[in-house]
């Protein structure tokens, strides 16, 4: 009898992964694979033309990152476009920043390694910067619950004022309404990838925008 089958566990002993723990195993696999996928609008899409991501202390190669193309923008800013045409409530936008800060805590370790491989900074240092990224997340958060309370604020000042501004008598009501411009090209730096990536994304979804991402070609992991 081989060793190999005398320690196999059989079906009944093997414990079920949890939803959290796939989600975690992929987030993983996702980080440390060579070939990262191209997303648009959340879903995986065939990218045939890649590039390679070398580290920067050694020329070894870390990954091949997907090239878009010119008709992968195109789609991208189609489904930017539909998505700025009915953005998500405040407060989803909200929770969907806060998801993403714990995300990046909950996978520190995972980020922080990836950042030194294509960026070349020391581990501190890259943990440092992912840390502030989760906090810059959970900065937009708040932004964005403010605004839905600046809207909730405007509305029912607009309720109060609306007879005096209605017959233009002496006094009136001046009111500013935010709106999303609709879909923001981000391009972001290679010398903090992390965090210049959140500060971009995370003011755009705090706002309702749809965002288009460009990071540098040197860390676009």
């Amino acid at each position: 009898m081989s060793t190999s089958s005398t320690l196999a566990p059989t079906r009944a002993s093997t414990p079920k992964a949890s939803a959290a723990e796939r989600r975690a195993d992929t987030f993983e696999q996702a980080l440390h694979g060579d070939r990262p996928p191209l997303r648009i609008a959340g879903r995986v899409v065939d990218c045939e033309e890649r590039f390679d991501v070398q580290d920067p202390w050694d020329g070894s190669l870390v990954a091949q990152a997907p090239s878009a193309s010119a008709l992968h923008i195109e789609h991208a800013l189609v489904a930017a476009r539909a998505y700025a045409a009915a953005p998500l409530p405040e407060a989803q936008r909200s929770d969907l920043l806060d998801r993403w800060a714990q995300l990046m805590l909950q996978h520190e370790r995972v980020l922080s390694e990836r950042l030194v491989r294509e960026n070349g900074k020391p581990i501190g240092n890259a943990l440092t910067e992912v840390r502030r990224a989760a906090s810059t997340a959970r900065s937009y958060a708040v932004a964005a619950r403010a605004l839905n309370a600046d809207a909730q604020a405007t509305l029912e000042a607009l309720r109060c004022d609306a007879d005096r501004v209605a017959t233009n008598e002496e006094g009136f009501a001046c009111v500013s309404v935010y709106r999303p411009l609709g879909v923001v090209a981000a391009f972001t730096p290679f010398n903090f990838p992390a965090n210049t990536v959140v500060h971009k994304i995370g003011a755009a979804i705090a706002a309702g925008n749809a965002v288009l991402l460009k990071p540098s070609e040197k860390t676009p992991l």
